[in-house]
């Protein structure tokens, strides 16, 4: 019996600790770790999320989710409208996932210089 009452008071301090350390990790921190565990089930590569910025974190009060978006990057270019975004529960369970980033970035990408200058830019534009 006393073996049977030291087994459960491990197993509880173990599940309190277990539980203790999600509550210390950040919506940030949970959100990039799905994005690292998950790639591949978007047809990511390690190459495709290397290189991401967080656009916007925002926290609701009325429900306790934090939404939290992120921007691809390739060689710190943003990439237009490749948004990947969490929701994350105020437990810190990621609800909801949305993707928009571009499989394989790296070989759609033929240059990283300018065509045009920024006057030049400013004078295409202006026309």
């Amino acid at each position: 019996m006393k073996k049977i009452l030291q087994l459960g008071s491990v197993l509880l301090l173990l599940f309190i600790s277990i539980s203790g350390f999600a509550q210390l990790q950040s919506p940030m921190d949970i959100a990039l770790r799905q994005m690292e565990q998950e790639y591949k089930k978007w047809d990511l590569t390690s190459q495709d999320i290397k290189d991401v910025v967080v656009s916007d974190q925002s926290y609701s009060s009325q429900n306790g989710m934090t939404n939290i978006y992120f921007i691809q990057r390739y060689q710190g270019i943003e990439i237009l409208n490749a948004i990947m975004n969490f929701t994350l529960s105020k437990e810190g369970k990621v609800v909801f996932t949305g993707n928009r980033f571009i499989p394989g970035i790296s070989s759609k990408i033929n240059s990283v210089k300018p065509v045009l200058n920024s006057q030049q830019a400013i004078l295409a534009a202006a026309k």
